[in-house]
C-alpha cells in the first residue's frame, strides 16, 4: 500500500487501513465527466459503497451521484435528511424509487453507506448504514434495465452544478452491472469490517474480483483520477484534504 493507505497502530496492532478523505464543501466543489464512462453498459444491477462525514444534509437536495442523458437516469442523494435512490430506463420511465426511512443519517460522524440493487429480483435489494440493514420504502421496483450509458456523470452535485454535497468523502465505489448479496455479513465485510474501512484494492476490484466503473480514493490531488474502469473526472472548485479519516 502507499504510505497514506495504511497507518500503524500502536501496541502491536499491526497495519490498519485508514483511507484519506477529501472535502466537498457544499458550495463550490464537485466532480463531472462530460462523456460516458469507458466500457459502460446498461444493466439491472449496481453496487455502491462509500464513507461519508456529512456536514449538512438538511436542505432540499444534496447529491452524492447522478448521471443524465435526455433525462435523469440514476441518482443517489439526500432530500431533507433522507437518502433517496432513483433510476430510470432509456425511455426516461422511473423503474426504481426508494427512500431510506431509518436509520436517520446524522451529520458530524462517519457513516458507511452500502447499496446493492438487482431489479430482476425484488429479493435482491438492500441498503446498509454502518453495517445495519436500513428500513427502506421501495415505492417503485421494476424488472427493467437502468440507463447507465449517458453523456454526463457527476459526483457531489447535479449535472447543472446544483444540489452540492457537503461532506468529507473516502473510498467512493460505484459498480454498474455488479451485485453482491449484502445480507451476507461476509460480503459486507468486503467493504467494512470491525467498524472500519477495508482496503478495496488499487482499482477497487477486491470485493467482486472486477474493478467498478467508479472508484474514487486517495488524497485531494488524486481523488478525481478514478481508479475504476470508467475514466477520470474534472474537478469544479477545489477539493481539499479532510482533517478526519474514517
Amino acid at each position: 500500500m502507499d504510505c497514506f493507505q495504511a497507518m500503524m497502530l500502536g501496541g502491536g496492532g499491526g497495519d490498519r487501513y485508514i483511507p484519506p478523505a477529501v472535502v466537498f464543501d457544499g458550495s463550490n466543489d464537485y466532480l463531472a465527466r462530460g462523456a460516458d464512462l469507458s466500457s459502460n453498459a446498461d444493466s439491472k444491477t449496481f453496487l455502491m459503497s462509500g464513507w461519508f462525514y456529512f456536514t449538512d444534509i438538511s436542505t432540499a437536495d444534496r447529491r452524492i451521484f447522478q448521471n443524465t442523458g435526455s433525462a435523469l437516469h440514476i441518482r443517489v442523494d439526500f432530500t431533507n435528511g433522507k437518502l433517496l435512490i432513483n433510476a430510470e430506463n432509456a425511455a426516461g420511465t422511473q423503474i426504481l424509487v426508494a427512500t431510506v426511512d431509518t436509520p436517520v443519517i446524522a451529520t458530524g460522524a462517519w457513516t458507511h453507506i452500502a447499496i446493492a440493487i438487482d431489479l430482476a429480483n425484488s429479493s435482491n435489494r438492500a441498503v446498509y448504514i454502518n453495517n445495519s440493514a436500513a428500513s427502506v420504502t421501495w415505492t417503485t421496483y421494476t424488472n427493467d434495465t437502468i440507463d447507465f450509458t449517458v453523456a454526463d456523470h457527476v459526483i457531489g452535485a447535479t449535472t447543472g452544478g446544483g444540489g452540492k454535497l457537503a461532506a468529507y468523502v473516502a473510498d467512493f465505489y460505484l459498480a454498474f452491472g455488479q451485485y453482491l448479496d449484502l445480507s451476507s455479513s461476509a460480503n459486507r465485510a468486503k467493504f467494512r469490517s470491525g467498524g472500519r474501512p477495508v482496503y478495496l484494492g488499487a482499482d477497487g476490484s477486491k470485493p467482486t474480483g472486477t474493478a467498478p466503473s467508479i472508484f474514487l480514493s486517495g488524497q485531494a490531488n488524486a481523488f478525481a483520477t478514478n481508479k475504476g474502469t470508467g475514466g477520470g473526472f474534472t474537478t469544479t472548485g477545489t477539493l481539499t484534504d479532510a482533517t478526519l479519516r474514517p
